[in-house]
């Protein structure tokens, strides 16, 4: 299980609040709350997120 993940953000995903993030070559796609989309669309350094996996 995945507990975080720390890389740039590569892409934003309005429609459904997705972010892309970068690490170490490999592209995971989070879907995050709308406030911390908000805050994280534009950003251009690293990000760490932490995750919470729903299955």
């Amino acid at each position: 299980m995945i507990g975080s993940l720390n890389g740039k953000a590569i892409g934003f995903l309005d429609d459904n609040a997705t972010v892309i993030i970068d690490v170490n070559g490999v592209g995971y796609r989070v879907t995050v709350v709308t406030s911390l989309f908000q805050k994280l669309a534009g950003s251009d350094g690293n990000i760490t997120l932490f995750i919470h996996t729903r299955v």
